[in-house]
């Protein structure tokens, strides 16, 4: 039975032919070439779509092979026919990639190694053997080791074992760029025609000046150069060997620079070294100052003061050390010596001439005290830093600094010249009851300070208790404070340290304020008597 490509059972419609009309008429003959045309093009359409076919209408095993255009398949060398089947195919895999080397079977033979395929890398550390190596390079190295001698090289290179260039053999081609340095170069091989265009130009310009630049710093001047004041120090010297404190510079021909760094070995060295020294004469400084030393003894004694003078007096009138101003002119008096604690200036010594007569001092900055004898009379009065007079200025004493006695013959002399007042007036009212009041307020008392040093020995005081007289001046409307009679004065102390204005107390130091009350008694004294 023949097998059958078409499924039969697949349905064919075929379009119906157009009815002719039942009556002739004119329109109908001019369209039925056109009705025919349209029906056979349906037609056409109709078998086409019946003549077409999918796989489902293709029966099973109806197309034999012999039937298809191409009735074999070729893989890798290896060529089957449909349907066929080859258990052990010899594939060519010349062209195949991604095959595991895990997968293939045998070895490989020389055949199938390609020409330079074996690289260095390929190849394994001492892998190589004499075996391996062709017979020529078994033999080269058989002579090789054989040779106890070096070959003789001739040409620009010459020698055995120890190889010499030969002169001249070295041109600029073989010297790398950069290798001709400073040391390279002999003395004087430089000439003008060696030297750059622009460093020739350059040396002829300057050749060319006929005046010098004006040089300024530790060397000035133009043509006659000078060294500045104080700017040759040690390292500009040019000395033999290195310093030493206390060794001088001394002239030593041969040396470098002909100056040498040596110890004293005689002069002041010697007057030290000497128990007996004698100078023969006066000891001249050529008005120059002794200075820079740490400790200077004059006369006997050893060095146990930063600055000592010692000597033997024989009488009242001798004189141990003398300091004379061969300036005679009074504009020249002032200050001899000087105290310093660093650079800050304490206080002096020094001399000044009043009128008919002369005088020492001894000050602070501020003030001080000046002893003169003037007109056959001896006065210790007040004076300036300088030793000038410093009137009605500079207090004797003070409330937190008092002096404990004052011995005199006589008495203290107040000023009361009417010149020198005003306000002049009689007392009030009120500061009549005050003086009253005060009388009443006399009272006797023994001081603590005094009990506590001499206990029942210390003797019995008279006079007024300062508070007393402030609270009788305050009962009566009265301020105490504005009466000289009355002082009271504040201050601060902390660890025996005493501070008279607050201001002056450091951040981080807590004082205690102290306030001590006093009274002028000679005015007090007044006072009282003027309510009688």
């Amino acid at each position: 039975m023949a097998n059958k490509i078409r499924n039969t059972r697949k349905l064919f419609s075929v379009p119906a032919l157009p009815q002719a009309p039942r009556e002739y008429n004119v329109g109908y003959e001019a369209q039925k070439d056109m009705v025919l045309r349209l029906y056979f093009q349906g037609l056409d359409e109709a078998l086409s779509q019946a003549l077409q076919y999918d796989s489902d209408d293709i029966i099973d095993g109806s197309i034999p092979n012999s039937k298809l255009e191409n009735s074999t398949v070729s893989f890798g060398g290896v060529t089957l026919s449909l349907g066929g089947s080859d258990a052990t195919p010899a594939f060519n895999l010349a062209d195949a990639t991604g095959y595991p080397t895990s997968s293939l079977v045998g070895t490989i033979t020389t055949a199938q190694i390609a020409d330079s395929a074996v690289t260095t890398a390929k190849i394994a550390d001492d892998a190589v053997t004499d075996a391996k190596l062709a017979d020529s390079i078994n033999s080269a190295i058989t002579a090789n080791t054989a040779k106890v001698t070096n070959a003789t090289h001739t040409g620009e290179v010459t020698g055995a074992t120890a190889l010499t260039i030969a002169d001249g053999a070295v041109v600029t081609a073989r010297i790398a760029d950069a290798n001709v340095t400073t040391a390279k170069i002999a003395d004087d091989a430089v000439t003008d025609a060696k030297l750059a265009d622009s460093i020739n130009s350059a040396i002829t310009a300057n050749t060319a000046k006929v005046t010098n630049a004006t040089h300024t710093g530790e060397v000035t001047g133009a043509t006659a150069l000078t060294i500045a004041d104080n700017v040759v120090d040690e390292a500009n010297l040019k000395v033999s060997n290195s310093p030493t404190n206390g060794y001088f510079l001394s002239a030593q021909s041969g040396n470098t620079g002909g100056l040498t760094w040596a110890q004293v070995s005689g002069g002041i060295a010697a007057v030290v070294d000497d128990t007996t020294p004698e100078l023969g004469g006066a000891l001249d400084a050529g008005n120059n100052d002794i200075k820079n030393v740490d400790q200077l003894s004059i006369g006997t004694s050893s060095l146990t003061h930063d600055f000592l003078i010692s000597g033997y007096k024989t009488s009242e009138e001798g004189e141990l050390f003398r300091m004379t101003n061969n300036n005679s002119s009074t504009s020249a008096d002032g200050r001899y010596i000087t105290f310093y604690t660093g650079t800050n200036h304490y206080g002096s010594i020094g001399t000044k001439a009043v009128a008919y007569g002369q005088g020492i001092f001894f000050s602070s900055n501020g003030c001080g005290l000046r002893a003169t004898s003037q007109f056959s009379t001896d006065i210790v009065g007040p004076c300036s830093g300088i030793g000038d007079d410093k009137d009605n200025d500079v207090d004797l004493g003070q409330s937190n600094n008092r002096f404990d006695d004052v011995y005199a013959t006589n008495g203290t002399i107040q000023t009361s010249d009417r010149n020198l007042k005003q306000d002049i007036a009689e007392l009030s009212d009120a500061e009549k009851r005050v003086a009253v009041a005060a009388k009443g307020l006399l009272r006797k008392y023994r001081w603590i300070d005094a009990v506590a040093e001499k206990g029942d020995n210390a003797r019995i005081h008279f006079g007024i208790i300062a508070q007393d007289l402030e609270d009788a001046f305050t009962a009566e409307g009265l301020d105490a404070g504005r009466y000289a009679m009355f002082i009271s004065t504040t201050w601060w102390e902390h660890e025996g340290e005493k501070y008279n204005e607050q201001a002056h107390i450091p951040e981080d130091v807590t004082a205690t304020e102290v306030t001590r009350r006093g009274v002028r008694y000679p005015e007090l004294l007044a006072f009282i008597i003027s309510a009688f």
